[in-house]
């Protein structure tokens, strides 16, 4: 995790880790090609006063910071396995990190 962490006002079309507080309490942590506009969805469901990102355009990098997050701070509203975590679960013993295929958005920069 040795990133910059920004804080929120921010541009457009940022790609990366995302971490939404509320009262200086990390309650979720989420990655997206596109922050601002995921965090549009988040308000309907989510209460939280600050916004921390981290820019990282690479999926499996951007799911590897978001993964020791969750699992660093336990937010209270990451009920669900990290994306990362979700896939080592979904191919058990035939897990490579590799092979882990990028979302539409996403580009891939790590060969």
């Amino acid at each position: 995790m040795n990133k910059e962490i920004n804080e929120y006002p921010f541009i457009n079309n940022l790609s990366g880790c995302y971490l939404l507080f509320y009262e200086k309490n990390l309650v979720y942590v989420g990655v997206s090609y596109d922050i601002p506009l995921r965090l549009n969805a988040h308000r309907i469901n989510k209460i939280f006063d600050n916004v921390q990102y981290i820019i990282e355009d690479d999926y499996i990098k951007a799911i590897q910071i978001e993964n020791d997050y969750i699992n660093n701070f336990k937010p209270k509203y990451n009920i669900a396995p990290s994306k990362l975590e979700y896939k080592k679960m979904f191919w058990n013993d035939n897990f490579d990190i590799n092979k882990i295929p990028y979302p539409s958005g996403w580009v891939k920069t790590v060969e």
